[in-house]
């Protein structure tokens, strides 16, 4: 009896012993998992706070392409989070919506304009941010472009992939060809304060003595670029410019960079790299620079020759402009081009009539001058 008592004894003792050993492995386990979680915990970073990106970016802190291209920015940008109350942080996302400010986008040109049409482009991005990074997505739609934003901040810089397209259907993808000479002299916007003008001992009615004092000079200009002016503007806002001759020869592409951009008033000002200027400018006027400004860019302190469009009701034809509410200094150009190039290419006549017809323009006696140029496959 005492046998089968020590014997049980021993059984619960030996099971009591591996009892507590389970508790105890049990134990380790459970306080091994709550060590390692708060570990983790500690050891997890936090994502970038938004309102610590937020501030001016130097042309130097800003990377950009523009349509796949690299292109350096021309001013500061910069990142804000005002004047969006209504925009707070959404609590399921944890994404932001903040406002990008971008220094003008086109053109972006080694170009300095006369005047301040190229503003700074503002739109809406929304940033989601990480440990590492904030991804920033964003749009900008108007009637008749847009631009797409995607970009990433990080390590102080900002990387931005720009994608600009020309949405109105009026010009994206037509060919508009401009032959300098009477057949395309458009007068709509001549404006004239007299209804003829005196041309020795005669009374002249002003479209016909305006008519006849251009002319030989727009003869001479298309001769000097070796054809017509070819514009097409494709859709990511870039103009193809080229010269096609008149007779049989190959189309010449003008170098450089071209884009249009339209500020208002009907009127899109072309706008060009300094190449692209320069071989226009050295074709009509046979240097590089010349003192006036004809129509828009200045570069380096030069004034180049860059045409001006007149876009309002845009079908089949574009009319270029001589002269713009913006810019009317085409007797500058023209009072240059007789003193550099005119006596080559003009009779003293046809020299005398275009002076007469410098000081009609300088006067304000008539206004502006454009050439129709018509659209072709």
């Amino acid at each position: 009896m005492a046998g089968k008592g020590g014997l049980f004894s021993f059984l619960i003792l030996m099971t009591m012993k591996k009892l507590n050993h389970f508790i105890f492995i049990a134990c380790s386990i459970f306080c091994m998992g709550i060590l390692d979680a708060c570990s983790n915990d500690a050891e997890t970073p936090t994502s970038i706070d938004i309102q610590d990106i937020c501030g001016v970016y130097t042309p130097q802190q800003v990377k950009m392409t523009f349509n796949g291209e690299d292109m350096p920015a021309l001013g500061n940008a910069s990142l804000t989070m005002e004047s969006l109350d209504n925009h707070s942080k959404d609590e399921m996302e944890g994404d932001y919506k903040i406002l990008l400010a971008l220094p003008p986008l086109w053109p972006n040109l080694a170009t300095v304009s006369t005047s301040p049409v190229f503003d700074n482009v503002t739109l809406e991005v929304e940033a989601s941010a990480s440990p590492e990074e904030v991804v920033l997505e964003g749009m900008s739609k108007q009637p008749e472009h847009e631009l797409v934003v995607k970009g990433v901040y990080k390590e102080g810089i900002l990387n931005l992939d720009l994608t600009y397209s020309i949405t109105s259907s009026m010009l994206v993808g037509k060919k508009f060809l401009f032959e300098f000479g009477r057949q395309s002299l458009d007068f709509d916007f001549l404006n004239p304060s007299l209804s003829s003008i005196e041309w020795k001992g005669s009374q002249i009615p002003v479209e016909e003595f305006v008519s006849d004092a251009i002319t030989p000079v727009l003869d001479a200009i298309g001769r000097r670029l070796g054809g017509f002016l070819c514009a097409e503007l494709v859709p990511e806002a870039s103009v193809h410019l080229s010269i096609k001759p008149e007779g049989a020869g190959d189309v010449i592409t003008v170098p450089g960079k071209h884009g249009l951009c339209n500020p208002n008033n009907g009127f899109a000002y072309f706008v060009t790299d300094q190449d692209g200027a320069s071989c226009l400018t050295e074709k009509i006027m046979g240097s590089s620079f010349f003192k006036y400004n004809l129509f828009f860019s200045s570069i380096n302190d030069y004034f180049y020759f860059v045409p001006v469009f007149y876009l309002k009701d845009v079908q089949d034809e574009l009319k270029l402009a001589f002269d713009t509410p913006v810019n009317s200094f085409f007797y500058g150009l023209l009072f240059e081009w007789l003193e550099n190039v005119g006596m080559t290419e003009l009779s003293s006549e046809e020299m005398e009539k275009a002076y007469k017809l410098a000081h009609l323009l300088q006067d304000k006696t008539i206004r502006y001058i454009r050439l129709t140029g018509t659209a072709i496959e």
